[in-house]
């Protein structure tokens, strides 16, 4: 009897009849929401843990997955290089204070093979990226803020794609 127990258990995961496995997972924090926007508009059963861990069962997994394909396409389509450590810091105070989900990484420059801090400003749909580059080119400080001397030399063209 304990061993058929423990098969049923441990085949539970494998089988999409197992209603109540659930599966839990997390890339960060941005990344559950705008997934969880999408699955609560495809009217599909989930959460969002506390340490903000996206948790749905073995039968959602297709969905799941649907719903991740779906954010790829514009999640982090919002994304640049800093050129300096002024800029950065002048773009993640910005953010905060703007309530936009940015997040900043170490990176090589692509161009030069240097170390660089590459930053994402996350979006939750597709016009959020619209609004988000146009926030950034237009409303975020400009990097000649850093150089006082030369004022009006800064340009806000860090976004890839933009003319």
């Amino acid at each position: 009897m304990k061993s058929t127990v423990w098969f049923a258990v441990a085949t539970c995961g494998f089988f999409v009849g197992c209603s109540e496995h659930e599966v839990c997972e997390f890339r960060n924090k941005h990344y559950s929401k705008a997934v969880s926007q999408k699955l609560e508009m495809d009217g599909v059963r989930h959460q969002v843990s506390a340490k903000g861990e996206l948790c749905f069962t073995v039968n959602n997994l297709s969905e799941v997955r649907r719903a991740e394909r779906e954010v790829d396409k514009y999640f982090a389509a919002v994304t640049g290089l800093f050129r300096n450590e002024c800029e950065e810091k002048l773009i993640t105070d910005w953010a905060s204070r703007n309530n936009i989900a940015l997040e900043v990484f170490d990176a090589t420059d692509q161009k030069t093979g240097k170390p660089a801090r590459l930053f994402h400003i996350y979006s939750f749909n597709e016009e959020e990226v619209l609004k988000n580059r146009r926030k950034l080119l237009l409303e975020a400080p400009d990097e000649s803020v850093c150089h006082p001397r030369a004022p009006g030399k800064g340009s806000n063209k860090r976004v890839e794609g933009t003319p």
